[in-house]
């Protein structure tokens, strides 16, 4: 290599590492929505219990990690939703929750933190489906949000308008 074309290549180099270092905030996350985050230690956690252990040992399930992020992306959604409008989730639907999970061995073995990550999700996407006015809030807060999935799982698609209640759990596609 000619002197000229080495700096020329190390420059274009340079220019690379420059720019992905400040456009990549997210590098131990795998999905943002607004100030949340879910980091790759708990998409595996959420896929433990939804998929089992096995499942784990390869993120490389992509079905299984795109379900889980669109499951987590839903509960987010839904709990935002339900925080605009001022409506609280009770207490008796996050303990209604727990009990139906507590027979379920992979939930039982998850950490702490992600049993209550799941049923904070369950009680909010519950509640939420009892609102007259829930699918009309969900896709308007869908696409106010700042979204972010890692495009080694997918890319966030908002949802459409014009949802019936039965398509709430796939409202968010991840493709």
């Amino acid at each position: 290599m000619t002197p000229r074309t080495l700096i020329a290549a190390l420059a274009v180099a340079v220019a690379a590492v420059v720019s992905s270092c400040t456009t990549f905030t997210d590098s131990n996350n795998v999905a943002r929505f607004d100030d949340a985050t879910l980091s790759t230690d708990e998409l595996s956690d959420i896929m433990a219990v939804f998929l089992g252990p096995d499942a784990v040992a390869a993120l490389g399930n992509a079905d299984g990690a795109r379900g889980a992020i669109q499951y987590w992306l839903n509960g987010e959604i839904a709990k935002t939703s339900l925080e605009e409008s001022g409506t609280a989730v009770p207490t008796e639907a996050a303990d209604a929750i727990r009990g139906q999970l507590a027979t379920v061995e992979t939930f039982v073995n998850a950490p702490a933190a992600t049993q209550e990550a799941i049923i904070e999700i369950e009680s909010n996407l519950s509640v939420f489906l009892q609102s007259p006015t829930g699918i009309d809030d969900f896709v308007a807060t869908a696409e106010a949000a700042d979204v972010y999935v890692d495009p080694r799982y997918g890319t966030f698609v908002p949802p459409p308008e014009g949802l019936g209640p039965l398509d709430v759990a796939t409202v968010v596609a991840l493709q």
